[in-house]
């Protein structure tokens, strides 16, 4: 797809741990085999409002 910008996880079940979830879905992630972005989080979206 060529994207290339950051990834954020969202989870929207309040009842689970926090941890727990962060762990799932790092491991959800991971599994995935994404290449780690050169840019900080925000540097990514700059770089969008400049083109």
């Amino acid at each position: 797809m060529g994207y290339d910008g950051p990834l954020s996880i969202k989870w929207e079940d309040a009842p689970m741990d926090q941890l727990h979830g962060a762990a799932e879905s790092a491991a959800i992630a991971r599994k995935l085999n994404l290449h780690a972005s050169t840019l900080a989080f925000d540097a990514a979206f700059q770089k969008r409002r400049e083109s």
